[in-house]
């Protein structure tokens, strides 16, 4: 899936910035993650939550995409299982580690580039990425969430280079 570079970048600079969890941020997070090409965030105003939708109905009226309630991934901005699950959906195979530091919470995402490289695990096996401590997000799922947006930014560079 393409990612636009310009999108991926300004998410990842308000999920940098959070202060904490954040419904519209989570919708936001996994519409240009994991949610078909075309995707968009609207405000359900009877449900009173933030949605991923595909598209519009006859009348108008928004459609709901089918995987954003089946996945549960509405809690990636509180939950570090919710933000793991969206990273193993989006990065097959991509091996993490996170949690608290001195300097607060990080993650570092090691992920295939191909197929081939998930069975070369000690041979330069794919990229990897950081959200350091420093200067960071405020929790381990936020940390998380900027790790997997950051390796997103990272795929889409290398294939706009190619």
């Amino acid at each position: 899936m393409a990612h636009d570079p310009d999108v991926l970048r300004g998410l990842l600079e308000r999920v940098k910035a959070a202060k904490g969890p954040s419904q519209e941020m989570e919708a936001h997070i996994v519409c240009v993650a994991a949610a078909p090409e075309g995707s968009f965030v609207t405000y359900g105003p009877i449900s009173g939550r933030y949605r991923v939708c595909v598209g519009q109905n006859e009348r108008g009226k928004d459609l709901v995409w089918e995987g954003w309630p089946d996945w549960n991934f509405e809690e990636i901005t509180t939950s570090i299982d919710a933000a793991v699950a969206l990273v193993q959906h989006v990065l097959p195979g991509a091996m993490w580690a996170a949690g608290c530091m001195e300097g607060g919470p990080f993650c570092r995402l090691v992920y295939p580039t191909n197929a081939q490289d998930r069975s070369n695990l000690g041979t330069g096996w794919g990229h990897s990425v950081s959200m350091e401590a420093e200067g960071g997000p405020a929790t381990v799922p936020l940390a998380i969430c900027a790790a997997l947006l950051t390796a997103l930014l990272a795929q889409q560079e290398t294939s706009d280079v190619r």
